[in-house]
């Protein structure tokens, strides 16, 4: 069996300015390594259409699961327990 390894390339973090109240630069600051990873779409749409189908999948819970009785009683005289 042949695995393939998949290498991340990891691009160089790109700096951000930092905006005041009044939405003048006021500096710049780099950001962590983890935003240097490429993007895969394909793993943010599986996640968002699993998020979005839960929601608006109806569950197949039964109400009365687990109230109701499996089995009833034969009485005496029968020879079974």
């Amino acid at each position: 069996m042949v695995f393939k390894i998949r290498t991340l390339i990891l691009e160089e973090p790109p700096e951000v300015p930092i905006y005041d109240a009044k939405g003048e630069v006021v500096g710049k600051v780099k950001l962590p390594p983890l935003f240097g990873f490429p993007l895969r779409k394909d793993i943010i749409r599986r996640a968002f259409h699993s998020a979005h189908t839960a929601r608006i999948q109806p569950k197949g819970r039964d109400p009365l699961a687990g109230k109701r009785r499996c089995g009833e009683s034969w009485g005496i005289g029968y020879g079974v327990a």
